[in-house]
């Protein structure tokens, strides 16, 4: 409804690129010659930070109406890229400077062409004798646009559902799809299809497929119903459709393949998706729902990106007081940052909360142990939070002999222990006899063994320490 839509046009508008982009007001000019109906629209773009382009176009006019608008970044011209509807599901592939288009039409701009056309700025053309039925979906990689549907023929060539236009020919994808296709997507060179199908080129794969450009493959095991989006962000692919099982995953209706496996978001939708976009990690979709995530989110959602720790992971050796920077990417207002010692068994807070900047630059805790983790939490859901994949390693030592209340005879033979972690090679020991006022060294460098045989100075004190540190650059160290 009319407050749905105020709903979307106002989260659009928190947009960045509306209040510190540069903004130009821009030429809007006829379809094809002899319609007027582009005096009826107004169009501007931003510019904002991080290189955020955005169009907008509005039709002033109580009547549907076309034009063409002369866009202002000369940069895009000769290589892909994609305009969102920030407003709706839909998202139009552009290969170099031209505009494709496809559906189930006959005429494009009085030329005639067969469900599917290219707009070079100022006219359509047909691709070459078109395609015999309809075209749902269309993907560009480099130089060639792939179209998805429900057809048989593209061009000359037999092409079951999925054919490639390499700029002068249609050409056939094996034996295509024993069904039809609504979604495409490109990721790197290889193209993903989805809708209704059991097999892609005679292998099974059930109602998603990828092509790489010479075979078709499952996409795991596939969605229990018809997928009606794809989506490529990154490595990253999202379906929706409608479906509840997103390949032996629960998903309802929208699910994420990483690659190797699909996973669900969240709890998904009450009812079909038809359209998937991402933006800055987080994913939209619009589609026939009342709620997504279990929340009510009427015909269109959002789901947050992940938080998500990507340094420490697992496997690093940070020393103790050395300067580290932890990184994490996800949606969040402010985070909580721990660090665990103990596998995560209890916790030590390093910033209660914190803007979500991504990274934290610090000083390593001189907590020494191999047992380390990293924990990020959104201060406003702590439900949403991540973990470090597996144990990192602060490194450093810990002193276990003498460490308090020791009586030692001088001129006897001792043992100084130490517990070790990390790949410290070499250690430094000293000694105090006046609580650490002043310090004498033991030796200049041992192995980092974990132990040292000592012959006690005749230096009666009751106030003796013995301390430990990286005999390299004297840090971290320990203290009895």
């Amino acid at each position: 409804g009319l407050a749905a839509f105020y709903e979307r046009l106002l989260e659009c508008l928190k947009d960045p690129a509306f209040r510190d982009g540069q903004w130009h007001l821009l030429e809007c000019r006829p379809a094809w010659s002899g319609n007027p109906t582009c005096d009826d629209f107004v169009a501007f773009s931003w510019t904002g930070p991080g290189d955020r382009r955005r169009l907008v176009a509005v039709n002033y006019s109580g009547h549907r109406s076309q034009c063409y608008v002369a866009m202002p970044w000369g940069d895009l011209a000769g290589r892909p890229w994609r305009l969102t509807d920030r407003l709706g599901p839909d998202a139009y592939d552009r290969s170099g400077d031209d505009l494709y288009a496809g559906g189930l039409f006959y005429d494009a701009g009085g030329t005639g062409a067969q469900n599917i056309a290219r707009w070079n700025g100022s006219r359509w053309y047909a691709l070459g004798n078109g395609i015999d039925s309809a075209v749902y979906a269309l993907a560009a990689s480099g130089t060639d646009l792939y179209a998805a549907g429900y057809f048989y023929t593209a061009g000359t060539a037999s092409a079951n559902s999925v054919a490639k236009w390499n700029g002068s020919s249609w050409s056939a994808l094996g034996s295509g799809l024993n069904g039809y296709a609504l979604a495409a997507a490109v990721i790197g060179t290889d193209l993903y299809v989805g809708g209704e199908f059991t097999t892609a080129g005679g292998i099974p794969a059930v109602n998603v497929a990828r092509w790489t450009g010479s075979s078709w493959s499952a996409v795991g095991s596939g969605p229990n119903g018809v997928v009606t989006s794809l989506c490529a962000a990154g490595s990253t692919l999202y379906m929706g459709g409608d479906f509840d099982d997103g390949g032996d995953v629960p998903a309802d209706h929208i699910a994420k393949w990483d690659g190797e496996n699909w996973s669900g978001l969240g709890d998904g939708t009450d009812a079909l998706v038809y359209g998937i976009g991402v933006v800055g990690g987080d994913v939209y979709a619009g589609g026939e729902f009342m709620t997504a995530g279990g929340m009510p989110s009427h015909y269109f959602g959002r789901y947050l990106a992940p938080m998500t720790v990507t340094t420490p992971n697992g496997g690093e050796e940070w020393e103790a007081g050395s300067a580290q920077t932890i990184t994490w990417t996800g949606t969040a207002a402010n985070v909580k940052i721990e660090y665990s010692t103990n596998n995560g068994a209890t916790w030590t807070t390093l910033v209660e909360s914190m803007a979500n900047t991504g990274s934290l630059y610090g000083m390593v805790p001189y907590t020494p142990s191999s047992q380390c983790l990293v924990r990020i939490t959104d201060t406003d859901d702590i439900s949403r939070s991540d973990t470090s994949d597996a144990a990192f390693t602060i490194s450093g030592f810990t002193l276990t002999s003498p460490n308090g209340g020791e009586q030692w005879m001088e001129r006897s033979s001792q043992t100084i222990t130490w517990t070790r972690y990390g790949s410290i090679p070499t250690v430094r020991l000293l000694y105090s006899t006046n609580d650490g006022g002043t310090w004498t060294e033991i030796t200049a460098g041992t192995a980092n063994t974990g132990s040292y045989p000592w012959t006690i100075p005749s230096t009666i004190s009751t106030q003796c320490l013995v301390r430990i540190r990286d005999a390299a650059d004297n840090n971290p160290y320990d203290t009895s």
